[in-house]
């Protein structure tokens, strides 16, 4: 967005008085609530308790248009939607127009603020919000129906952040979206800063994004300084006396001991040789991703475990271990085997009796998920990283007891997940979740519920997580339980090639369930051409004249073979985004799946176009920010939406395999 920043501004029928801005928390997210992407979020929780039945109104304004948008609706079936999608129209304003040139004064060394403004017509009043920043996410009524266009709040103590928004009232009681947001911190600007030190105060205060701390270093030619700088970080309740000691104890201990270490943990990674030394640099990095978001064992894990990132604001992503995440240990095997393996181990470790294991697993989390009287698992992954771990590792206690847990989870998966009995599955219990393409999918949003479809991507999983199975047990020595698996995966994928290959397109698509078609509600609508086509690829499925026809499709650069690497959905459908979600962006580890496909049928020099092109782009982000990212751009140089997340470190598997 070009400035003035846009605004979105909700308020809750039950909570008069108060509001929301762009500025309240989003849980679980470290992303503003206005995004560059156009995917915006508010959480009304901010505001109190919601109840079903409460009304809400949403407005948003973008102030370089002049354009604006409102949602009025009404908060139903709370218990099961914790996220509702509303899109917004915008259009030339009517509305009441706001404030104008709002500005503040701060008196008497920050206790007293003044707040003053230009009335924008004849006739109008205002309203005051005030914000405690310390305290809550919301905005509170603190003036009412002022006909001045000033407002002084006072004693204001030494400690205390507010935040005002100041709102036009007509005669009839309608209000305006608010002036821009104003607050009782002293502001600067960090570049100014930096060429005039000399105006620096050492006092710093709240909602600062860049604290500077100049300091002077004064090199001769063929010198060298070592600077160390040390970030506390702590709870609320912690003293800050204690934060501040530990910080000063780390500037004097002697670091040689942890370097000695890291230097021994990266010791056993292949060394790989790089005419690009950018791509050598991104597979070094790739494995600093994967341990740095790898725990030592704490609470219900026995074993070390993993959160998707160390991002400090974003929740959701320390809850525990998935199977779509665990495809890292393929990759993070090579720097820490047994770390590979106790990370499978967890799950084991908390695995049901019937086999069942949890959508996510964790310290302190069984996340189960129970929707429309199932237990929501993660996607059947299991058996094929286990044999992959193996395969590096050579550990035979491992396999052994990981063979036990694989094959009871594929039998609970497959008894479960297979509603009408035909030997096709769909995914199961909360559906979206458990496909792990779970926002911005062409097929589930546009066209239905994933548990009404015979997947072509689940099947195509319990194909390769047979064919794991029977790897397995021939290397245990178990020959009629090979069979057994081998004849399993030949039957499902069978049943693949006969029903969910379209000869028309050469493309695998899903089923409609009830009458093995793919037509759902329209003609054909479960022809979408989404990344999911290839997996059958990947699982060995198809044979070679079929395979031609999905490499045919693979390397349409109006499709699938973009700038940087595989996108999620054809970039000819209509609901294409490449920094949408699942909907258009490159997720590594999917791209990754399709890599082992091409090297599987021989396509090797396709294979390794495809890693350069996904390098690419990385490598550009690490130059920028330094971060990996959830999911990249496959047209552009840009990523999104949350950082450090440990499926990227896949790279280093996908430099491997084709000999970097």
């Amino acid at each position: 967005h070009r400035k003035p920043a846009p605004e979105i501004i909700a308020t809750v029928s039950s909570y008069p008085g108060k509001l929301l801005n762009a500025s309240a928390p989003r849980w679980g997210s470290a992303d503003p609530n206005i995004t560059s992407y156009g995917f915006y979020g508010i959480e009304l929780g901010n505001l109190g308790e919601l109840h079903d039945g409460d009304v809400y109104t949403i407005r948003y304004i973008c102030r370089q248009s002049g354009e604006t948008a409102t949602v009025v609706d009404t908060i139903r079936n709370l218990k099961k939607e914790h996220a509702v999608r509303r899109d917004l129209t915008l259009k030339k304003s009517k509305e009441i127009p706001p404030p104008q040139q709002l500005d503040r004064d701060i008196w008497g060394s920050g206790t007293e603020m003044r707040l003053f403004w230009k009335r924008p017509k004849p006739g109008l009043k205002f309203n005051v919000y005030r914000r405690d920043y310390r305290r809550h996410g919301y905005f509170e009524l603190v003036a009412q129906d002022l006909d001045r266009t000033f407002f002084t709040d006072k004693n204001i103590q030494g400690d205390q952040i507010y935040g005002y928004l100041v709102v036009s009232v007509d005669e009839k009681g309608n209000t305006s979206l608010p002036a821009p947001e104003i607050n009782n911190i002293a502001g600067s600007d960090f570049l100014t800063d930096i060429r005039y030190p000399d105006q620096l105060k050492n006092d710093v205060r709240d909602m600062a994004r860049v604290v500077a701390m100049p300091t002077e270093i004064t090199l001769s030619a063929g010198s060298e300084e070592k600077v160390r700088i040390v970030r506390g970080v702590s709870r609320m309740e912690k003293p800050g006396e204690q934060l501040l000691r530990e910080a000063r104890e780390l500037l004097t201990i002697d670091l040689s001991p942890f370097q000695a270490a890291d230097e021994k943990l990266f010791a056993g990674i292949p060394v790989l040789s790089f005419e690009n030394p950018d791509r050598e640099l991104l597979y070094w990095s790739a494995f600093s991703l994967m341990r740095q978001v790898m725990l030592p064992p704490e609470g219900k894990c026995g074993y070390n475990y993993y959160v998707f990132s160390r991002e400090p604001q974003w929740g959701w992503g320390h809850g525990g271990q998935v199977f779509h995440e665990s495809l890292t240990m393929l990759a993070y095997v090579f720097m820490d085997p047994l770390g590979a393996m106790n990370s499978q181990r967890v799950y084991r470790e908390r695995q049901y009796e019937n086999g069942y294991i949890n959508y996510r697993t964790g310290p302190y989390l069984d996340e189960k998920i129970e929707y429309n009287g199932q237990l929501t698992s993660s996607a059947p992954w299991y058996a094929w990283q286990n044999w992959g771990v193996y395969q590096v590792t050579g550990d035979r206690d491992f396999l052994s007891e990981m063979y036990q847990s694989s094959k009871r989870f594929y039998n609970y998966y497959v008894s479960n997940r297979d509603g009408d009995g035909d030997g096709l599955c769909e995914w199961g219990a909360h559906a979206v979740l458990e496909s792990v393409r779970d926002a911005r999918v062409a097929v589930w949003d546009e066209v239905g519920w994933p548990s009404n479809f015979e997947g072509v991507d689940v099947n195509s999983m319990l194909v390769m997580e047979a064919k794991s199975l029977a790897a397995m047990a021939t290397e245990l020595g178990l020959t009629k339980e090979a069979t057994h698996w081998r004849q399993n995966a030949r039957k499902r994928a069978e049943l693949i090639n006969r029903l969910m290959w379209d000869e028309d397109t050469g493309f695998y698509y899903h089923l409609d369930k009830k009458d093995n078609d793919f037509t759902f509600k329209k003609p054909n609508d479960l022809k979408r051409e989404e990344i999911i086509g290839f997996l059958p690829l990947w699982a060995g499925i198809c044979d070679s004249l079929r395979a031609a026809r999905l490499i045919q499709k693979l390397t349409d650069p109006q499709k699938f073979w973009r700038k940087y690497g595989v996108p999620t959905l054809a970039a000819d459908d209509s609901y294409y985004n490449p920094k949408g979600y699942w909907n258009g962006p490159v997720w590594v580890e999917w791209d990754y799946l399709i890599l082992h496909g091409l090297v599987q049928y021989g396509y090797s020099d396709l294979a390794k176009e495809l890693v350069k092109r996904v390098s690419e782009n990385m490598i550009s982000q690490l130059k920028k920010d330094h971060q990996f990212w959830e999911f990249y751009s496959p047209d552009d140089q840009w990523a999104g939406y949350h950082r450090q997340y440990i499926w990227a470190g896949i790279i280093a598997r996908m430099l491997m395999d084709v000999g970097n």
